[in-house]
């Protein structure tokens, strides 16, 4: 098999070589590469996941996000996101912050992992930012690619949480939705029951995994997620 390298500055560069499948994380895998030469790198996408997939992880320069078209483009400082976190926030750990973005942004829909109808992405994240438990449970969402019964039980909580109910379950949330409008409500208005629940929570970890792991040239990422 044929050697892949990459070029660099017209040099040929064999440290851009790299086995990943999307081209989102190839991306900031190449930028952690070039991060060695340059400290202020513009990435030009209008991609959200990229974004977030920046955000979350440590590059060791300054990442700027360039996104639009034409006369529209505008550009984007992850530093100035992260500033504004403190403000908005009053965030002190603000790197444990980003670290559960970039879970939160792969569990509520992404490219590859379903949303939540009608909550979008403003929602779920001030339910993560109104409870420390919910930051920590995002800033450690795929760090492995399985997901534990505490994980999906903090999962469950939030979720109810995010539709307005203090519970535990959310089939007994689904139920209480469905009972206060006597079955008068679009059923994507209401959280899924915990097994499709569960089904989705364990996509998106395995998703979050793969990005968390992007920085390694060739990570070992198994073909199928341990069950909760």
């Amino acid at each position: 098999m044929k050697k892949c390298v990459f070029k660099l500055g017209g040099t040929e560069d064999p440290t851009l070589a790299c086995n990943h499948e999307e081209a989102d994380t190839r991306l900031v895998f190449h930028t952690k590469q070039i991060s060695r030469s340059f400290k202020k790198i513009v990435i030009h996408t209008p991609d959200t996941d990229v974004l977030l997939i920046a955000l979350g992880l440590e590059i060791g320069a300054e990442i700027h996000m360039k996104t639009g078209v034409k006369s529209k483009t505008r550009i984007i400082s992850l530093k100035d996101i992260k500033e504004s976190l403190k403000t908005r926030y009053a965030v002190k750990d603000v790197e444990r912050v980003s670290r559960a973005l970039l879970g939160l942004h792969g569990f509520t829909g992404c490219d590859t992992i379903s949303s939540f109808a009608g909550k979008g992405k403003v929602k779920p994240l001030k339910t993560m930012m109104n409870d420390d438990q919910y930051i920590n449970l995002f800033a450690t969402f795929g760090d492995a690619p399985e997901l534990t019964k505490a994980q999906f039980n903090t999962i469950q909580s939030f979720v109810c949480d995010m539709y307005g109910h203090k519970d535990t379950n959310t089939n007994n949330v689904r139920y209480k939705m469905y009972a206060a409008k006597h079955g008068h409500l679009d059923p994507k208005m209401i959280p899924s029951c915990a097994e499709s629940l569960r089904q989705h929570s364990l996509r998106a970890c395995y998703q979050v995994y793969i990005w968390r792991n992007l920085l390694q040239s060739h990570p070992i990422i198994p073909y199928h997620p341990i069950a909760c």
